[in-house]
C-alpha cells in the first residue's frame, strides 16, 4: 500500500525545507551521529602509511596544501544542521593498523604528529559547527604485523623508544609475541585469515596482559590531546586462557569462594588444580566468563584513566562495542563490571535490527505485523541506574533513512527509554536521496533540543523491576530463560505497566526498596547473597513473582539440593505471605514450545530461530494459561499500576521518569506507537538503497492515568508531540492521580506533569496516605469517596441493627464507612477466608484521614482491634487481601458500603443481609449473580416487605431487572441463603450502576 510520503511528512511533523539556525548541543548526551567519513588531508597520510582500507585516499586525490575542511562542508552541515550530543570520528590513533605497511614500517614519528595535529584542527572545527562529543576508533585488542619479519606492530616494538613523546614510557620486556591471547594453547588471529593487510596478520591481545593496557591508556592519553572527547572501543569479546588470565581465575576463585566450596562445586579446593575454562565443567566455565568480563572492565578502566590524563581533561567517555546487554549474555557479560570500570555508553552493532511492525509472510496471501522493538537494550543500562550511562543499540541505516515514519520512531524510543539514539541514517556527502526523512530529521533534533529537560536528569519511576540471570543462558538445562524473560517483558509491555531490567549485580536492598513487585523469569542460577535480599525485600512488604525453577542452581551453575528460596516459595503454584509482603510462584514456564504443531509453510525451526533473534511472530499465541494467570497475579501484587493506557492502544510502549533532583517537581510520561507497518522481505537485499516499499502508520487514540508523588497533585500538565508542538492538556484530577487524554497518538508523545503541594484539607491529608515514597504495601488501597462522604447519610441505613455485625466478603478496592461519636470506641474483628495463602492487611482511619490502626490477619484466625474515636464523624476501614477477599465484624456498629455509578458494590455472601438505598426517580434497578454452588437462594423485598425477586441462581452470569413501583423508594432487603442458613461462602454478587448510593448491614 503505497503512501504519499511527503503529504505524510507534512502530517507528521510540520516540516518546512527551511534551515534550521544553529542548534546547541546538550550537555547529558542523547542523540549521536554515527557515520564512516574522513578528511582527505588526513586519508593522505593513512594512505602514506600504507592503509588499504576504504577510507584511504591516493595522494594524488588530494591537495595537501588545501585548508582542512575544504572536502568536508557536508559534514561540517550536518554536524551544524543536528547539533549532535555525540559525533562519531573515524581516525584511528595508534591503534590496530596504525604502524604501516612493510615499506614505510615503522611509520615515522614526525607522520604521526602532523596528522595529530591535522587532527586537532580537525576536531576544533567539528565542535564549532556544533559536535558535543567527539569520539573515535580503538580495537580492544587487535594488533597487525609480522612476527618473523618484525614489521607491523614488531616493528613499532622495535623501535618503542623512538616514539617517547607519545606517553608510550619505558618499553617492556616482554616481546609482543607473548601479549597474545591463547586458547588450546593456540595464538589466537582475528577471524584465522594468515593473509590480511599487506600481507600481515591479525591478532588477538590479551586485555589482561599488563604491558598491553599500559600501551592502550598511552593511546588514548594521545587521542584526547587532540580534541577527541572519548573512544569507541571495538572487539570487546575477549577470550584467552594465557599465564596473566590464569592467575586471574585462580584469585577470583580464592576470593569468591572457601575452600569447601571450592571443593564442593568445582572439586578441588586447591585453584591450582582447577583448569580456566575446562570444557568438563560447566561451573567452571561460567566463573571463567566472569573472569574474561572483569578482565575487559579492567582494559576499559585504563583507558579511561589515559584519556583523563590528558591536559585538560577531567572526563573521557568510553563506548563499548559488543556490549552484552538485553537478555542473551555473551562471553563477557557482567555489565555492572563495565559500567564500574568507567563505561560511558554501551553499545552493540546491530546490523538489519529494526523497529516498528514489519510486516514478513508466512504463507501464502498470508502476512503477519510482527512487533519489534529495541526496549530491552535501553532497559537493561538504564537497569543500572547510573546517571550518564546509557545504551546506544545501532540500528540499520536503510531502515533509518527509507521513510519519516520508521526514523521517528527509532529517534524516540531510544528518548522514551532513557537511551541514546544511534543515527546512522545520515549518508554523509550524499544527500537528496531521502529528502523526506532528511528534512523530517532537521525538525525532530529540534524538537529534541528544545526539549531536552524531558530525557536529562531523570531516573526511572517504575513500579516492578525484572531481574535478569547472569549465567542462566549458559546452562544447557536451562535455555529456554531467554524465552521466558523477552515473554515476561512483553507482558508488561503489553499491559502497559513500566519496568526496569535490573542486571543481577545492581540487585541491592536499596535499589529493590523502590519496587513493589520484582520478578524473577525462569531464573535457576542464583547466590545466596542475592537470595537473601530478595528474602529480605519480601520480609519488608515486596512482592516477589518467580516462573520456573527458581533458585535451583548456585551462581556458578552448580545444582542445589533445593531452591535457596525454597523457604519463602509457595508449596507449588500459588501465593505465600511472608512477613508484610508475598510471594508467587508459577513452577511452570510462560513460554512453551510449541512450535512443531505449527501448519503454516516455514519449517518449525525458522520459528524457532526467529525467536532465539528475538523476533517470535507467534510466541503471543503459545501458553497454556500461564500469561492470563501471570498478569493477573501481578496486579494483584501491585497495590496501583504507575501509569495505566486505556483505549485503542495495541501496539502502545509506556516509560515513566521523575527528576532526580528532589526539588523538581514533574512526572514525566512518555508513549510510543510502534504501529508503523513496512514491507520487510527476509531475502532483502543487503543494498542501502533497496528499502521496503511502504510504510503505513496507525494513529491511536488513549487515556493516561497517573499515580501523583505524596502530598501533591496536578498543577498543569503539558502534553509534546513532535508534529503539535507543545500544548496545555486538560486533566482530570483523580483521588489518587490524574487522567490524561491523547487524542491522536502518531508516534510519540511525552506528558509532562507539573506538581504542586496538596491542599492541606481532611481528604487532602487522607490521600497522603498513598505516597510513593512509602514502603510497599504500608499505605492502605483507598480510595476517596469524595461524593459518598459529603453527602448526608439515609436514616434508615444510620441505624444500629444488632449488637454484631458482619460484612460480607469484601475485595480490594471496597471500603467500610462506620458513623462514630466523639468518645466511643470502634472495635471488632478482621479476617480472611481459612486456608489463605494471602493473608491480608487492613487499616482503620479516622474522620481526617489520620491511620488510628494497621494490622494484618492470616487465613488461620481473625485479627483483632479496638480504637478510641477522638472525633465524631465518619470513620473507614479498608483492607487489602490480593487474591484474598476479606471481611470486618464489628461490636454494635453500623456498617454502611459505599456504592457509586462508577463504582458498583461487588459482594461474596452475604450473611444476616443487606439494606441498600434506592433513590426517589429511579424506576428499575438490577443486581447481577453467578452461583458457585448450588441450592443457594436470592431474595429481595421492597421497603413495604414485598418480594421483588426470588431466584436460584446458577452458575452462569446473571443479570436480573426488578421495577421499582411508585412510592417503592427507599430502603429495601436482600437476604441470600443456601438450605436453612444465611449462606456465608463466597458468591460473587454485585448491583448493577444504577443503584447511586450505599448498601448497609
Amino acid at each position: 500500500m503505497q503512501r504519499n510520503l511527503t503529504a505524510l511528512l507534512v502530517a507528521l511533523a510540520g516540516v518546512t525545507t527551511a534551515r534550521c539556525p544553529a542548534l546547541e548541543p546538550n550537555d547529558e548526551p542523547r542523540v549521536m551521529q554515527f557515520v564512516y567519513t574522513v578528511w582527505p588531508q588526513r586519508g593522505q597520510y593513512f594512505h602514506r602509511m600504507g592503509l588499504q582500507n576504504r577510507f584511504a585516499v591516493d595522494a594524488a586525490e588530494v591537495d595537501i596544501s588545501a585548508p582542512p575542511g575544504s572536502d568536508r562542508e557536508n559534514l561540517l552541515g550536518a554536524i551544524e544542521r543536528y547539533a549532535p550530543d555525540l559525533q562519531y570520528d573515524n581516525n584511528r590513533v595508534l591503534t590496530m593498523d596504525w604502524w604501516g605497511r612493510p615499506e614505510v614500517c615503522p611509520t615515522p614519528l614526525e607522520w604521526i604528529e602532523r596528522q595529530k595535529a591535522l587532527g586537532r584542527e580537525v576536531h576544533r572545527q567539528m565542535h564549532e559547527a556544533g559536535a558535543g562529543g567527539l569520539f573515535t576508533y580503538v580495537s580492544a585488542f587487535r594488533i597487525f604485523g609480522n612476527y618473523d619479519k618484525r614489521q607491523g606492530f614488531w616493528a613499532f616494538y622495535d623501535n618503542w623508544d623512538d616514539y617517547g613523546p607519545l606517553h608510550f614510557g619505558p618499553r617492556p620486556d616482554e616481546d609482543p609475541w607473548d601479549w597474545i591471547s591463547v586458547i588450546d594453547g593456540e595464538r589466537r588471529q582475528w577471524r584465522v585469515n594468515p593473509d590480511d593487510y599487506y600481507g600481515y596478520r591479525r591478532y588477538n591481545v590479551c586485555v589482561q596482559n599488563p604491558h598491553w593496557r599500559r600501551y592502550m591508556e598511552a593511546v588514548c592519553t594521545n587521542i584526547a590531546e587532540d580534541g577527541i572527547d572519548g573512544v569507541f572501543v571495538d572487539n570487546t569479546m575477549h577470550r584467552c586462557e594465557c599465564g596473566y588470565c590464569r592467575r586471574a581465575f585462580e584469585e577470583h576463585l580464592r576470593s569468591e569462594y572457601t575452600p569447601d566450596e571450592r571443593e564442593r562445586f568445582f572439586g578441588s579446593r586447591d585453584v591450582s588444580e582447577l583448569r580456566i575454562n575446562s570444557p568438563d565443567s560447566v561451573p567452571l566455565q561460567i566463573e571463567t566468563r566472569r573472569v574474561w568480563s572483569k578482565s575487559m572492565a579492567g582494559l576499559l578502566e585504563h583507558l579511561r584513566r589515559g584519556g583523563s590524563a590528558a591536559e585538560g581533561r577531567e572526563e573521557f567517555m568510553v563506548i563499548t562495542n559488543g556490549t552484552a546487554y538485553g537478555l542473551l549474555p555473551g562471553y563477557c557479560c557482567a555489565i555492572s563490571d563495565w559500567a564500574d570500570a568507567g563505561m560511558t555508553v554501551a553499545f552493540n552493532e546491530h546490523d538489519g535490527t529494526e523497529t516498528g511492525m514489519p510486516q514478513r509472510e508466512i504463507a501464502d496471501g498470508l502476512c503477519f505485523n510482527e512487533l519489534q522493538d529495541q526496549i530491552t537494550h535501553y532497559a537493561t543500562v538504564s537497569g543500572l541506574d547510573r546517571p550518564g550511562v546509557r545504551a546506544a543499540p545501532q540500528q540499520a541505516r536503510y531502515y533509518l533513512r527509507a521513510h519519516p515514519e520508521t526514523f521517528a520512531l527509532a529517534m524516540f524510543e531510544a528518548l522514551a527509554f532513557d537511551g541514546i539514539f544511534c543515527d546512522t541514517g545520515n549518508l554523509i556527502g550524499v544527500y537528496d536521496l531521502f529528502p523526506n526523512t532528511e528534512a523530517l530529521r532537521e525538525e525532530l533534533y529540534r524538537f529534541y533540543h528544545e526539549r531536552h529537560d524531558l530525557y536529562s536528569g531523570v531516573r526511572s519511576r517504575a513500579e516492578v523491576g525484572i531481574v535478569l540471570a547472569f549465567v542462566d543462558e549458559s546452562i544447557a538445562e536451562n535455555r529456554e530463560y531467554e524465552l521466558e524473560a523477552r515473554c515476561t517483558r512483553n507482558l508488561l509491555l503489553d499491559h502497559h505497566i513500566p519496568f526496569d531490567l535490573i542486571p543481577e549485580a545492581a540487585l541491592t536492598p536499596e535499589r529493590l526498596a523502590r519496587y513493589s513487585v520484582v520478578l524473577l523469569p525462569g531464573i535457576t542460577c542464583m547466590s545466596d547473597d542475592h537470595a537473601a535480599i530478595l528474602r529480605e525485600y519480601v520480609r519488608a512488604g515486596g512482592g516477589l513473582l518467580a516462573s520456573g525453577d527458581v533458585g535451583t542452581r548456585h551462581l556458578c551453575g552448580a545444582v542445589r539440593e533445593r531452591s535457596c528460596l525454597a523457604d519463602v516459595l509457595p508449596d507449588g503454584a500459588g501465593v505465600r505471605t511472608v512477613g508484610a509482603g508475598r510471594v508467587a510462584w508459577h513452577p511452570g514456564w510462560l513460554w512453551r514450545d510449541g512450535l512443531p504443531d505449527i501448519s503454516f509453510r516455514r519449517e518449525a525451526g525458522w520459528y524457532r530461530r526467529m525467536a532465539l533473534r528475538g523476533h517470535n511472530p507467534l510466541e503471543r499465541l503459545q501458553g497454556d494459561g500461564n500469561r492470563e494467570l501471570f498478569a493477573d497475579t501481578l496486579n494483584r501484587l501491585l497495590p496501583e499500576n504507575a501509569s495505566i493506557v486505556a483505549g485503542d492502544a495495541p501496539g502502545v510502549r509506556v516509560s515513566l521518569f521523575e527528576p532526580r533532583d528532589h526539588a523538581d517537581r514533574r512526572l514525566i510520561a512518555h508513549l510510543v506507537n510502534y504501529d508503523v507497518r513496512w514491507d520487510a522481505d527476509e531475502e532483502r537485499s543487503t543494498d542501502f538503497l533497496d528499502q521496503p516499499t511502504h510504510a503505513e502508520l496507525r494513529s491511536k487514540r488513549c487515556t493516561v492515568v497517573l499515580r501523583t508523588p505524596q502530598g501533591t497533585s496536578a498543577r498543569e500538565v503539558a502534553l509534546h508531540r513532535p508534529e503539535a508542538g507543545t500544548v496545555q492538556a486538560d486533566f482530570e484530577q483523580l483521588a489518587d492521580g490524574i487522567a490524561v487524554e491523547v487524542p491522536d497518538l502518531r508516534i510519540y508523545a511525552a506528558i509532562e506533569v507539573s506538581l504542586a503541594e496538596a491542599e492541606p484539607d481532611a481528604e487532602g491529608r487522607t490521600q497522603d496516605l498513598l505516597g510513593a515514597s512509602l514502603p510497599a504495601k504500608a499505605a492502605p488501597p483507598f480510595f476517596a469517596l469524595r461524593d459518598e462522604a459529603a453527602r448526608p447519610l439515609p436514616e434508615p441505613l444510620m441505624g444500629r441493627r444488632q449488637a454484631v455485625a458482619v460484612t460480607p466478603w469484601l475485595g480490594l478496592d471496597q471500603v467500610v464507612i462506620v458513623p462514630r461519636e466523639s468518645g466511643e470506641r470502634l472495635s471488632g474483628t478482621f479476617e480472611v477466608p481459612e486456608r489463605s495463602d494471602w493473608g491480608a492487611r487492613f487499616w482503620v482511619m479516622g474522620p481526617t484521614g489520620a491511620i488510628l490502626h494497621r494490622g494484618a490477619a492470616g487465613g488461620d484466625a481473625p485479627a483483632q482491634f479496638e480504637v478510641l474515636c477522638e472525633r465524631g464523624g465518619l470513620h473507614l476501614i479498608c483492607g487489602d487481601g490480593g487474591y484474598a477477599v476479606w471481611r470486618v465484624a464489628l461490636d454494635n456498629a453500623a456498617i454502611i458500603l459505599p456504592t457509586t455509578a462508577s463504582r458498583p458494590i461487588q459482594l461474596a455472601g452475604t450473611a444476616g443481609g443487606l439494606r441498600f438505598l434506592v433513590p426517589p426517580g429511579v424506576e428499575e434497578f438490577s443486581v447481577t449473580t453467578r452461583a458457585a454452588e448450588d441450592d443457594i437462594r436470592l431474595v429481595v423485598n421492597n421497603p413495604a416487605g414485598g418480594t421483588a425477586l426470588d431466584v436460584s441462581p446458577d452458575r452462569r452470569e446473571q443479570e436480573h431487572a426488578i421495577a421499582v413501583p411508585d412510592g417503592q423508594a427507599g430502603v429495601w432487603w436482600l437476604t441470600e441463603t443456601r438450605g436453612e442458613r444465611d449462606y456465608h461462602r463466597t458468591m460473587p454478587l454485585y448491583f448493577s450502576q444504577e443503584i447511586p448510593g450505599f448498601v448497609a448491614r
